[in-house]
């Protein structure tokens, strides 16, 4: 997958008849994965290319950067999701203000049709563009009748009667309820990061840990103890994760994400791993001593093996598992 991240080069790219799927892309969720399916569907079906339009950064970024909210994938997640999903190009438009007071009808004609010289636009039901979000789905098909592209509008995705969205998503996650993200989704919730030291205290009581720092503006699962994933080096481990203050030692700071990868004995300090939650086992709770909190990490190791061991995870990016009971 090609990726364009600037306009100079997107000019010089000399792109034509392309499909193109056009969103934010927050997430990569069954909604947006219809929309890119339906996208590169198309593109095959006239035997073109699949481009994703987004922006970067996010518009809230620029224009209310107090509204923003935590995201739900960092850009390189969402690259490789476009790129597993068989999009050929990923546009990166700059969002700049400038950019966001364009009309609807110059943001159509000058950068899709203009500089990408579009044959055909997907979106979905409640995308909106251009000056004032006044651009939607019906100006699209007018701009489209007029300029001669076709368009293409997904409807909402549906699970268990909740219409997917970022918002759903992010409820679920801010509730620790990874496994109803993981359904909207459509793959289980991550959240990547560098190992950094820590307390070193789990290695002491035979529990040792990896401190995994995550990107800042990416959304973190509510605190708690939950089964997970760790991918490392192309290779991906079972393990449980605690996040939270560790309130049986203190009760003030920030949150820490801590894996405990099973059977796990290499030095990967500084190195990038990433996390996949698969279920919330617990609340995080404060305990009396080191023992009584040695006996509830032995009973949580257990459960989390008892729900890996039969797991049928997508092997998202990584070459091998790694199970040992």
């Amino acid at each position: 997958m090609k990726v364009i991240d600037n306009m100079t080069d997107l000019e010089k790219a000399k792109l034509h008849n392309l499909v193109l799927a056009l969103g934010n892309f927050d997430g990569v969720h069954l909604g947006h994965r219809k929309l890119i399916e339906e996208a590169v569907g198309k593109a095959e079906e006239i035997n073109s290319q699949a481009a994703v339009v987004t922006f970067d950064p996010h518009p809230l970024k620029i224009l209310a950067p107090e509204r923003i909210p935590k995201l739900l994938t960092t850009l390189d997640q969402r690259l490789n999701h476009f790129a597993e999903l068989g999009i050929d190009i990923a546009v990166l438009l700059p969002f700049t203000r400038e950019l966001a007071k364009l009309p609807p009808g110059e943001f159509v004609e000058n950068i899709l049709i203009g500089i990408m010289k579009a044959a055909h636009v997907c979106v979905g039901f409640n995308y909106t563009f251009g000056s004032g979000g006044k651009g939607g789905p019906v100006t699209l098909r007018e701009l489209g009748s007029e300029l001669g592209f076709g368009v293409s509008v997904v409807e909402p995705q549906r699970v268990n009667g909740v219409i997917v969205s970022s918002t759903e998503i992010r409820g679920a996650l801010e509730r620790g309820d990874v496994e109803e993200a993981a359904q909207y989704l459509g793959y289980r919730p991550s959240v990547p990061g560098i190992v950094v030291s820590g307390e070193r205290r789990g290695r002491t009581i035979g529990f040792p840990t990896a401190n995994v720092k995550p990107p800042e503006d990416l959304l973190v699962p509510a605190r708690g103890v939950y089964a997970a994933w760790v991918g490392v080096e192309g290779e991906i481990f079972p393990s449980m994760v605690n996040i939270g203050l560790k309130p049986t030692f203190k009760t003030w700071g920030e949150n820490t994400i801590e894996a405990h990868i099973f059977d796990f004995d290499r030095d990967i300090y500084g190195q990038k791993v990433e996390i996949f939650f698969r279920s919330r086992l617990r609340n995080e709770q404060k305990f009396r001593g080191i023992d009584e909190l040695f006996e509830q990490l032995r009973l949580d190791r257990k459960a989390a093996y008892k729900i890996l061991i039969n797991d049928k995870i997508p092997a998202f990016r990584y070459k091998k598992q790694i199970l040992s009971i």
